[in-house]
């Protein structure tokens, strides 16, 4: 079952950045957003108080569809670490483990392209908060295991150049 709840999507306030988000009636949103200088990240983040944000563990996916010439990462944000290009603060796959602006982990799996879907699963019910990975249905494992996070976290992307992504909205069976 789906969540009633529509996804909206805002940017970080980069100038001259592009965000366009359509919604179609079975809740999946189209999303186009395009960077306005190369090498300086746009971040787009969840903006609606959507039910699943607010459950203490959550998983969501995104289907990249066009990413030619450029560099996607997908994560997870705060509202206060959502910052415009390389300020924000996060935790974020690209194929490496990044906090948004360092590589943590290099090599934890491959680099997004057209086609992939990635998953980014939020545990937070016992002991640490862990922040798991998946690229095209295959579990990469912990990203991020962390002391006890209470902030609300949103799913979040970081652009360097133009893409086109799918974001289905999550079903209350995948938490």
């Amino acid at each position: 079952m789906a969540l009633t709840n529509t996804s909206s999507w805002i940017g970080d306030g980069s100038d001259q950045s592009v965000l366009k988000s359509s919604s179609s009636e079975d809740g999946v949103s189209t999303i186009s957003f395009s960077s306005a200088k190369k090498g300086t990240p746009f971040n787009i983040r969840l903006d609606a108080m959507n039910d699943f944000v607010q459950m203490k563990s959550f998983f969501f996916e995104i289907q990249a569809t066009n990413t030619s010439d450029s560099s996607l990462a997908v994560g997870l944000v705060s509202k206060n670490g959502f910052l415009p290009g390389w300020k924000t603060k996060g935790y974020f796959y690209n194929g490496n483990i990044t906090n948004g602006s360092a590589g943590l982990i290099l090599g934890f799996g491959s680099p997004i392209k057209s086609g992939d879907t990635i998953g980014v699963y939020l545990h937070r019910e016992s002991g640490p908060c862990r922040v798991i990975f998946y690229h095209n249905h295959r579990c990469l494992g912990d990203g991020f295991s962390l002391a006890v996070i209470n902030d609300v976290l949103y799913p979040c992307l970081h652009l360097s150049g133009k893409a086109t992504v799918k974001f289905p909205m999550p079903a209350r069976d995948n938490f």
